[in-house]
This record gives C-alpha cells, sequence and structure tokens, in this order.
C-alpha cells in the first residue's frame, strides 16, 4: 500500500477516501434533515456504518448502504419525536403508510 507524504504527516488515500465519503454521507444527511445537529447526523451515520461493517461480507457497497440507512434511522427519528411533523402528514413503514 502506497502513502502520500505531506510535511508532517503520512496519510493513507484509502482512509482520505473514506473519511470523505462519510463526510458526504453526513452532509447529504444533514441536508434532509437541517432542524437536527450535525453532530447527531454524525453520530447516526458512524453508527449506521458501523452496524453494517459489522456483518458485511462485500465492503464495497457499505457507503450507498449507510446513506440509506441513516435516513431512514433520522425520518424514523423525526416522526418517533415529532419534529416537522404535520399532523395530517403521511406516517410510512414497511407495512404501509397511514395519516393522522
Amino acid at each position: 500500500m502506497s502513502t502520500i507524504s505531506h510535511p508532517g504527516r503520512v496519510t493513507d488515500p484509502r482512509r482520505e477516501m473514506f473519511e470523505d465519503e462519510l463526510g458526504a454521507v453526513v452532509a447529504a444527511v444533514h441536508a434532509k434533515f437541517p432542524d437536527h445537529p450535525r453532530a447527531e447526523v454524525e453520530e447516526v451515520v458512524s453508527e449506521a456504518y458501523q452496524h453494517l461493517q459489522a456483518g458485511a461480507t462485500v465492503t464495497g457497497h457499505l457507503i450507498p448502504l449507510t446513506l440509506n440507512r441513516s435516513l431512514r434511522l433520522m425520518r424514523e427519528s423525526t416522526v418517533s419525536k415529532g419534529h416537522g411533523m404535520d399532523a395530517d402528514a403521511p406516517r410510512c413503514t414497511p407495512l404501509g403508510c397511514r395519516t393522522g
């Protein structure tokens, strides 16, 4: 594995790419849920990634799955806490949607 040398540090290109990808997931999720603190979104994304990674046999798909899982967890959290939800807005679960 090659590393890139910068004054005062040595970096792993794969680690930087991984951090950039997770940072992009955090940004995308936070854009959908701007009323939530960024730290909360970072925690949700980190936990989602760790959960998926623990059972993964193939890792190439972890970033898009992390995005999907993070969005789902944030939606569930938002609905359960009542953030930004209109009382008449449909609430959806894997079993279907309902209003009120």
